[in-house]
C-alpha cells in the first residue's frame, strides 16, 4: 500500500520531522487528486523540508531536479494553497552545502546554483557587488524583466531564503530600463536636463542693429580711396 511516507527520501541519518511529513503528505495528495500534475507526480520525492517565517523550502533529489522543473509553475501554486499562501521554493540537493573545509571556488560554484534553483522559474541576467561605507558588501542579482509578473512579489523572499542557505547577504531587482534619448539641437539642454535659454526681446535685436548700422557709418575711409575720390573729381 502506497502511502505519504513513500514522497520522502532522507538523504541524511536522522528521522523526518513533522513539518517533512506534511509536505510528503501534500505532494502524495496531489498525485492522487489533481489530474493536471499527478502523472509527473507519480516518481517524485523529496529529500527534506524546512519552513522559514516568509517560505517553505523543499530539497529534492538532483537528479530529479529536472523533472520537477517541468511540473513547478503547478506544484508551487498548489502547494502554496496547502501551506497558507507561503511562498514555496525547490532547491536541489547538492551534497557540497553540507561538506565543512569545502574548497572556496568550489562552495562559490555552489552557491550560485543554489541561486539559480531558489529563482526558478525566473532567470539571473546580471550581478553586481556593491561595497558598504562599513566594508561589507552585498551582491545585487537582477532577474530578467520578462518573469516580473510572477516574481516580484517573491522578491524578499527570495533574498531570505537565500541567505538561510548560503549566509550571504543579496538583493533582486529588475534593471532599469533607460529611455533612448533624442537628438536635441546643439546648445539646447536635452530633455529632463536643467538649463536656460534665453532669447533677446525684439525690441533688443533692433536696438543692436541700429547701434551696428551707426558703428559702421562712422568709420573712416582709408586714405588711398579719398585720393582716388579726389583726383577722380578734377577737370580735364
Amino acid at each position: 500500500m502506497f502511502t505519504a511516507l513513500q514522497k520522502i527520501h532522507e538523504d541524511r541519518d536522522a528521522d523526518s520531522t513533522e513539518f517533512e511529513e506534511s509536505v510528503a503528505q501534500a505532494l502524495f495528495d496531489l498525485e492522487n487528486t489533481n489530474q493536471d500534475i499527478n502523472s509527473e507526480l507519480k516518481d517524485l520525492y523529496i529529500n527534506s523540508a524546512v519552513q522559514i517565517d516568509v517560505a517553505v523550502v523543499i530539497h529534492a533529489p538532483y537528479r530529479l531536479r529536472k523533472a520537477f522543473r517541468k511540473v513547478h509553475p503547478k506544484l508551487v501554486r498548489e502547494l502554496e494553497k496547502k501551506f497558507s499562501g507561503k511562498d514555496v521554493i525547490f532547491v536541489a540537493t547538492r551534497r557540497a552545502l553540507l561538506s565543512k573545509g569545502l574548497d572556496p571556488r568550489k562552495l562559490t560554484s555552489v552557491h550560485e546554483a543554489v541561486l539559480e534553483d531558489g529563482v526558478y522559474p525566473a532567470e539571473i541576467v546580471r550581478k553586481r557587488i556593491r561595497y558598504r561605507l562599513d566594508g561589507s558588501k552585498i551582491m545585487k542579482v537582477f532577474l530578467d524583466p520578462k518573469s516580473r509578473n510572477d516574481t516580484e512579489n517573491k522578491l524578499e523572499t527570495f533574498a531570505r531564503v537565500y541567505m538561510k542557505l548560503s549566509g550571504k547577504d543579496v538583493g533582486f531587482e529588475f534593471p532599469t530600463v533607460e529611455r533612448k534619448k533624442t537628438k536635441q539641437p546643439k546648445n539646447y539642454p536635452a530633455e529632463g536636463e536643467s538649463g536656460d535659454i534665453n532669447l533677446l526681446p525684439n525690441d533688443s535685436i533692433s536696438e543692436l542693429r541700429r547701434e551696428f548700422s551707426r558703428t559702421k557709418a562712422e568709420q573712416p575711409t582709408s586714405g588711398w580711396q579719398g585720393e582716388r575720390d579726389s583726383v577722380a573729381t578734377q577737370p580735364l
